[in-house]
């Protein structure tokens, strides 16, 4: 359904590529990129073994309905952490927060001043930025954009593009 909703409105929307949550898995993911096809690179955070463990507490919490609150940070080139940031109340003092950053210093400070369950890193921060916010959030579980085999030549097509309109 998410997959035929992208490959349907991607002409509208311009988008590019496809960074989908944690949450997806690899079941899911692979639904959106069966729906998708090769037109459009699709990704999913995944997590490191140093993450393992808590993001495992993280899932039997929200399972058994505890409510935790969640980072996500976007790689924008230009961003104002402070500014270009959205909240959502997620219920019983818990938040759901993008924050857009312009670099990996500045998603090293959003997360160790965050009191968070979990961090997803988007937009580019990779392996280096997740070790780097990982410090920075006290331990937290930090996932980064994870693309498979099938991805790689789509994936590869947009950066190369994106290089060159910068």
């Amino acid at each position: 359904m998410v997959g035929q909703q992208i490959r349907q409105q991607r002409p509208h929307l311009g988008a590019g590529l496809v960074e989908l949550c944690g949450g997806f898995g690899p079941v899911g993911t692979a639904r959106v990129i069966a729906e998708v096809g090769d037109r459009v690179p699709v990704g999913a955070i995944g997590y490191g073994s140093e993450s393992l463990a808590a993001i495992s507490r993280f899932h039997l919490a929200f399972l058994a309905g505890q409510v935790q609150s969640e980072l996500f940070v976007v790689l924008v080139p230009g961003a104002d952490p402070e500014r270009d940031r959205a909240v959502f109340d997620n219920g019983g003092g818990a938040a759901f927060t993008v924050v857009a950053v312009p670099d990996v210093e500045a998603a090293e400070r959003v997360a160790a001043g965050a009191r968070v369950g979990l961090v997803e890193l988007f937009g580019g921060l990779g392996a280096d930025a997740a070790a780097r916010v990982h410090a920075a959030a006290g331990g937290a579980p930090v996932g980064s954009m994870v693309y498979g085999i099938e991805s790689m030549d789509a994936a590869s097509a947009f950066r190369s593009a994106a290089g060159q309109a910068a």
